[in-house]
This record gives C-alpha cells, structure tokens and sequence, in this order.
C-alpha cells in the first residue's frame, strides 16, 4: 500500500482527505495502536479503519462515521475510509466515494491534507 487516497474522519466532526502508505498512517489517522475494519453498506469495498479499543477506552461517538457506514451501534473515535480491491487490498477513494461521504454528511467539500 502506497500514496493510497483515503479520507479521515475524526470523532470532531472535521473531515480530510489523507495519503495513507502503511498501516502505521492507518493507525495514526485513526489514534490507534490497534485497529479493526469496519465495511460500509455502500458496496462492501468501502471500509473504514477505526480503534479497535475505541468503547473500551471510551473514546468520543464519531456521528460522522456512523452515518458513513450506515453502522448500527455505536463506533467511537477517528476513523480512516478506504477502498479495498477484489483481492482485499488497500486503493484509492474514487471521485464518486469522495462525492458520496460529501453527501452523506452535506459537505460542499473536503479539506485535502498536506
């Protein structure tokens, strides 16, 4: 996994488009050391990465990732959305993910990170 486009979606409510390299950017992004995937309802290859521990070390409600996700309980904490292929390997958002969490959380737009 290299220069692969995902977006953050921190438990604040703020929302960036991240380069995610290794799973070290996916743990960081999500303020993890241990994280678990979560695959959205869209089609099963969106997922998000999030704290695994998250509940357990009480960690703030991310609304914005259960909205994403379409998730029924409670997800705590930042959260990284990605693509994976068929091969369950980690890709790039597409333009029409990144129009999708756009208007899912009614964004006009998402801050791109440095």
């Amino acid at each position: 996994m290299k220069n692969v486009r995902a977006i953050q979606l921190k438990s604040s409510g703020e929302c960036r488009i991240v380069t995610i390299n290794d799973y070290k950017d996916l743990n960081r992004y999500a303020g993890c050391s241990i994280g678990t995937t979560l695959s959205t309802r869209k089609d099963g290859r969106l997922i998000m990465w999030l704290d695994d521990e998250g509940l357990l070390v009480r960690k703030p409600l991310n609304r914005n990732a259960v909205k994403v996700s379409e998730y029924p309980g409670y997800l705590a904490g930042d959260a990284v959305l990605l693509r994976t292929d068929y091969e369950g390997d980690n890709t790039n958002l597409t333009d029409e993910d990144i129009e999708f969490v756009k208007e899912t959380l009614c964004l006009t737009e998402i801050e791109e990170s440095e």
